[in-house]
């Protein structure tokens, strides 16, 4: 490990994205440019920043040699890839959890390393069954290479060739990175010394609003579990209403991706999904002037779509449903409507109920 930190600070010439002045950069700084990849990717993801950190120069001609020194330079640090960014430790104290301020990711990130840290999971990682309050480390922690600062610049076209990238790799380069690692150093220790928990890299792709979808003819950035992906069967109504991710985005690697962050199947809903769209509903019929187009199918689909989910053992606590009914012959949203099978008793009580 102390080896492959000292050849990642090799010295190699790297350039800006489009060209420019070649600095000496350390290998492990470095991405592969488009000469080498065949692709664009990278600089449509890193070359905004103006750093000179894509690999200089023009890769051999013959193929065999070409292979060669790609994957000698990748083995010293040059990366084909978005980075995975994993700090090392030196020795055993290194990252207590007694002293995390000092963590590479808690200075750089500030308050979304609090609200990381404030998570239950979180907390309840950090904690040794055995009580060694004072010998816990976090042996590993994971976050993509400036993902927040990429992920705040609303650049639709640069976000969609993250998540693309992310997609196509995710089972082999990234997948590993969304679970910390909390470990017991304690030689008085039992048993099983390291405890898992969500990574930082999974909790910011989570939360943070960098997914590019469609609301109605209106594109806008949304959290991953704000998203929706299509059913061929979905009523255009409820389609019009709901964060649409791109179709090129939630087909094909995209699929894998868009489970794994939680984006809405709309195929196969959850409870907590449907429940979102019906408030959603409400909200949008309550504040609007005049009786919005096709709201009371999109909220009967809804209301049908839940029933169908709640068989079984889902899992979820429901609270507050807002559900579509009839008040003095005016519709409603209301949390606790009364329901008649029979018309006659419907029609007595629909001026008190």
């Amino acid at each position: 490990m102390a080896l492959r930190r000292r050849i990642g600070q090799v010295l190699l010439e790297a350039a800006p994205a489009g060209g420019g002045d070649a600095v000496l950069t350390p290998a492990n700084r470095i991405y592969f440019s488009e000469s080498w990849t065949g692709s664009g990717v990278l600089e449509t993801i890193y070359g905004p920043f103006g750093v000179a950190e894509f690999l200089a120069g023009e890769p051999p001609i013959d193929s065999d040699l070409r292979e060669q020194e790609r994957d000698f330079l990748q083995w010293i640090g040059v990366a084909a890839h978005p980075r995975i960014l994993n700090p090392t430790f030196e020795h055993s104290t290194t990252y207590s959890t007694t002293n995390l301020d000092r963590h590479p990711h808690a200075q750089a990130l500030g308050e979304r390393w609090e609200d990381w840290w404030e998570l239950t999971s979180v907390k309840s990682a950090s904690r040794c069954e055995q009580s060694h309050t004072a010998s816990q480390q976090l042996q590993h922690s994971y976050i993509l290479d400036r993902f927040v600062e990429i992920a705040s610049t609303d650049d639709s076209l640069r976000l969609q060739t993250l998540w693309s990238e992310l997609a196509r790799n995710w089972g082999h380069q990234y997948e590993f990175a969304t679970e910390s690692v909390f470990y017991c150093r304690h030689q008085s220790h039992r048993g099983e010394r390291t405890r898992k928990t969500t990574s930082l890299f999974a909790h910011l792709l989570s939360e943070l609003s960098w997914v590019p979808a469609w609301v109605a003819n209106e594109r806008t950035l949304v959290r991953p579990s704000d998203a929706w992906r299509l059913a061929p069967d979905t009523p255009r109504w409820v389609a019009r209403r709901v964060a649409v991710l791109p179709a090129d985005l939630s087909e094909g690697p995209g699929a894998a991706l868009a489970l794994a962050l939680g984006v809405t199947d709309a195929a196969r809903p959850s409870p907590s999904d449907l429940v979102g769209l019906l408030k959603a509903l409400r909200d949008e019929y309550e504040s609007a002037v005049e009786n919005p187009a096709n709201i009371d199918k999109a909220a009967k689909w809804a209301m049908r779509t839940l029933n169908d989910v709640l068989f079984g053992d889902h899992g979820e606590s429901l609270e507050d449903v807002p559900l579509l009914a009839r008040f003095q012959d005016e519709q409603i949203f209301t949390a606790d409507p009364a329901v008649a099978s029979d018309p006659l008793l419907r029609d007595s009580w629909k001026d008190h109920l």
